[in-house]
């Protein structure tokens, strides 16, 4: 038979517990991909026509940055695009230099745009995406200098990068 036991504690519901935002800073992404991939699926510049056909490779279905990018240039956004999810931040840019896809990419794919492996395909348009730091409103000491650390290396990072590139 099973032993009953009762706590003293109060359901937990999530609207005990808010979350706070910080803002960090925004980032710029470019629609980037290889030499290689620009001569073949986009010959002649970034086109309506062409980039329907071309793979775009897009971090998941919440991501939207190309299809801003490609109105910003274009005017208009094809109705149809090749696109292939990948929600792998890490290895992002990498399968964007292996040449399969073009996407959009930030400022880890510096080191590749100043070797050559990637080219922007859209110059001189990006994306301004603005980023936030969300975490849970707990009264936690580590949560706190975890958080207030966070948010103070990436703003200077964003700064350096800002002022740098």
């Amino acid at each position: 038979m099973p032993v009953s036991r009762r706590f003293p504690c109060r359901p937990f519901h999530l609207d005990d517990v808010r979350h706070r935002v910080a803002y960090l800073g925004s980032i710029n992404y470019h629609l980037l991909g290889t030499p290689q991939f620009a001569r073949e699926w986009l010959p002649g510049g970034l086109s309506l026509e062409n980039i329907g056909q071309a793979p775009i490779l897009v971090y998941n279905r919440k991501d939207a940055s190309h299809k801003r990018l490609i109105e910003i240039v274009l005017g208009q956004c094809p109705e149809q695009l090749t696109v292939h999810y990948f929600p792998a931040v890490e290895r992002f840019t990498d399968f964007i230099v292996s040449g399969l896809a073009c996407g959009m990419c930030d400022i880890t794919a510096d080191e590749a745009l100043t070797e050559g492996t990637l080219i922007d395909l859209a110059p001189p348009h990006y994306v301004k995406l603005k980023l936030y730091w969300h975490s849970w409103n707990l009264k936690s000491s580590r949560l706190e200098r975890f958080s207030a650390m966070l948010i103070e290396k990436t703003r200077e990072i964003l700064l350096d990068w800002f002022f740098t590139s």
